[in-house]
């Protein structure tokens, strides 16, 4: 079987008989135009020919819908994982991508005469792929484990060694998708400083998953994205160059050579668990970066923030009205005394005039005033534009864009409560919710459960072990040697 790495976390699998895709990306931007696929790949028409297209998750880097689109002008075969929200599967179905298959956590499915994919559902809305073609074991972990608590790491990898014993190459994330803290700003806090020592974690976990999976080839993938506005492009700059990975891992991880993590890039392949250092890009480093050919893919910056020269949809008075409506939808599903001394400053970039907004709670609703500039009282600043707040509010999933595309700037104003930074944002957004899903669809909301029940259980062994740590106020703080301390970071140069 060959393994070509397309780009960010596009494989192509080539069983000898049948061409397989996983998670297409690569016919523009996503979140809201914030992430642009890089390196881009090098040659795309095998996706292109690939019968059968297999989705991790419905985040937009995954799924996305102008390049399954172009794909799909000839019918496919699709496996997307079950979920207990419907709507997905519905939406792929109406699209006319071909057969679509909803695949059970656990299942096999036969690909070819001697192929196989199982899904293992794993923590939020993802999964891992397992590919089985010719006695190898590929393991796609892709998004699903690296920025998650311990404990559900390891009952994950426990989980997947059971089944499979022997793994020849694992594909797993190791960084970037980190919107908190990178885009949360605070007195105190080194913005680069903290951002690194995240994607250290995230690096970390990566060998941790891989050390425990135990394969023969290791590669680390799914961060093939960069970040063009201005004000963010430092952010490209703090994260881990794959070529520092391999080393990290010998240092850290020893495994008496059972394990080779190697780098690859678009147009590598693998073959029997040897990688064929095959793609242009190996050309082009430098220091072990490609950062240089940033400005070469993408001349003009596409970003979410460059939008703002729009003319904005609607006025000033319109999106108080609307703020104020959406925050009433929301507030029935936080807890009693959650908003207690809330207040934040929302300003809409490209909204002309008075373009800031005071969100207040006063004890029964939010109170939405249009103003010049921030309230002093603030504890927090928004920025953002009106198409990106469009999209969060009005799609079940359009918070997507804010909570993970980076699509705002968060200003920490009262240190005393960073913490609910995060909660202001999170107001700002719309998602299914699971208790109203659960009401309308029990059965399938049971069926879930019933495929969950090992996350479910490391779920509960994560909180009963302490708070989420990933979602520290630490984060926001600076406090760098807490950090180090609560997940044994070492210290790296």
């Amino acid at each position: 079987m060959k393994v070509t790495y397309v780009s960010h976390a596009c494989l192509l699998f080539d069983t000898g008989t049948t061409l397989i895709a996983t998670d297409p990306w690569f016919d523009g931007p996503a979140f809201c135009d914030q992430w642009n696929v890089f390196p881009k790949p090098v040659e795309t028409s095998g996706v292109e020919a690939a019968s059968t297209i297999l989705i991790s998750h419905p985040h937009e880097d995954h799924m996305h819908e102008p390049t399954l689109r172009r794909l799909c002008a000839r019918p496919k075969r699709l496996f997307y994982p079950f979920y207990w929200y419907p709507e997905t599967i519905a939406w792929l179905r109406s699209a006319g991508m071909g057969e679509v298959v909803e695949a059970r956590s656990g299942k096999s499915y036969a690909i070819d005469s001697n192929t196989t994919v199982t899904f293992v559902g794993a923590p939020g809305q993802n999964s891992i792929i397992v590919v089985e073609s010719g006695g190898q074991v590929i393991v796609n972990v892709n998004d699903a484990l690296h920025s998650e608590a311990t404990p559900l790491i390891d009952t994950y990898v426990q989980l997947i060694t059971k089944r499979w014993p022997k793994i020849d190459v694992v594909f797993c994330g190791f960084g970037g998708a980190s919107y908190y803290p990178n885009a949360l700003h605070s007195g105190g806090k080194d913005d680069q400083a903290i951002a690194r020592l995240r994607e250290q974690l995230f690096i970390h976990n990566f060998c941790r998953i891989v050390h425990g999976l135990a394969p023969r080839l290791a590669v680390p993938f799914a961060a093939d994205f960069v970040l063009l506005a201005p004000h963010q492009r430092w952010i490209n700059d703090v994260r881990f160059s794959r070529e520092d990975i391999p080393t990290y891992y010998a240092q850290h991880f020893s495994d008496n050579g059972r394990t080779t993590v190697c780098a690859m890039y678009p147009g590598d392949w693998i073959v029997d668990g040897v990688v064929q250092r095959r793609s242009p890009y190996r050309r082009e480093l430098a220091g072990g970066r490609l950062d240089h050919l940033v400005p070469l893919q993408y001349p003009e910056e596409v970003s979410a923030f460059r939008a703002a020269d729009r003319p904005p949809d609607h006025s000033g008075d319109s999106w108080a009205g609307r703020l104020a409506a959406h925050l009433d939808t929301e507030r029935k599903f936080y807890a009693r005394g959650a908003f207690d001394g809330v207040r934040f400053s929302l300003r809409l970039r490209d909204l002309p005039g008075h373009n800031w907004f005071d969100i207040s709670w006063n004890g029964q609703r939010f109170e939405v005033v249009q103003t010049v500039s921030p309230a002093a009282s603030s504890m927090a600043k928004i920025e953002t534009t009106t198409s990106v707040l469009e999209t969060s509010i009005q799609s079940d999933w359009g918070g997507d864009a804010i909570t993970i595309g980076y699509a705002c700037d968060v200003t920490v104003l009262d240190s005393t409560s960073a913490g609910k930074a995060r909660l202001c944002v999170s107001l700002l957004t719309r998602y299914p919710r699971p208790k109203s899903y659960a009401l309308r669809f029990p059965i399938r909301t049971l069926d879930y459960l019933y495929q969950s029940v090992p996350m479910i259980r490391a779920r509960a062994r994560s909180k009963f072990k302490g708070p989420d740590l990933i979602t520290s106020v630490h984060w926001l703080t600076g406090n760098v040697k807490a950090i180090r301390t609560a997940y044994g970071l070492p210290e790296v140069k």
